[in-house]
């Protein structure tokens, strides 16, 4: 495999054909070189395996980071994206991934000038989150994978298959995290909210029962049961309540989260 003397979007297309093609690598997220998301499952449009920076010729693989880091940050991808499992970069050399949630406290500076160009490897801000981008993976290098395309090929292609894991999160349900749970309750408030059949405005809020009870209801359940006692609990295909005059709240879709 020669990726040399090929202009950068030629080596995207080579690393999607030759390590990605059981995934959907055609998605375009702002200014993120690759993404990597799941062909098939119910969520394919809401997971993320991989963001990452690609760069024609050999590139330091933390620069390259930095740089991803700021596009993320500048266009607050981190917020209206379920984030990736990993952040990533390759060059036509070599391809590295880093867990998303090591470097996740970087995206939620107050002081940060997020307006700075990504790719100013001068500017005071890429120096900034490269230090950033540096400390929080020196914490867990171990969590740190790099693979060069040749000589590891045999390794990465194990990594991809290992941890790119098509139908795990995505075929029924969404894998509720610290980095995802304001993301995923905006989305159901979009896509179950309008299934549950009550009066939220003359039924439940007037007995101060909000969309995040049924929310909570379907995060904490086993089995398409609620387990804990909360205001309201899912019961296989309806939520129940006894704080207001109603007993059986049909929904028609539910349940598509997982703590």
């Amino acid at each position: 495999m020669n990726y040399q003397d090929i202009r950068e979007k030629e080596v995207e297309n080579k690393i999607s054909q030759e390590f990605f093609t059981e995934y959907d690598c055609t998605k375009v997220l702002g200014d993120v070189d690759f993404a990597v998301s799941p062909k098939e499952g119910i969520f394919k449009d809401e997971i993320f395996y991989l963001w990452a920076e690609a760069k024609q010729k050999p590139t330091d693989v933390l620069v390259m980071l930095t740089q991803l880091v700021i596009t993320v940050g500048k266009a607050k991808l981190d917020q209206k994206f379920t984030p990736p499992a990993f952040l990533g970069a390759f060059d036509n050399e070599k391809i590295a991934f880093v867990p998303y949630k090591d470097v996740h406290e970087v995206f939620y500076q107050n002081d940060f000038n997020w307006k700075a160009a990504p790719n100013d490897h001068t500017s005071k801000e890429f120096k900034q989150v490269y230090k950033q981008v540096e400390t929080a993976i020196n914490r867990f290098p171990w969590e740190r994978y790099e693979f060069n395309f040749e000589k590891d090929e045999k390794e990465l292609r194990k990594f991809i298959k290992d941890n790119f894991i098509e139908g795990k999160l995505g075929t029924t349900q969404i894998e509720i995290t610290e980095y995802n749970f304001v993301h995923i309750f905006y989305k159901w408030l979009e896509t179950v909210k309008p299934t549950i059949a009550v009066d939220w405005e003359n039924g439940a809020y007037k007995y101060k029962i909000f969309e995040r009870d049924f929310y909570l209801a379907d995060l904490i359940s086993e089995n398409d049961e609620t387990i804990e006692d909360l205001l309201v609990k899912l019961k296989k295909t309806y939520y129940k309540t006894e704080v207001i005059p109603f007993t059986n709240i049909l929904v028609t879709l539910y349940n598509f989260i997982k703590y």
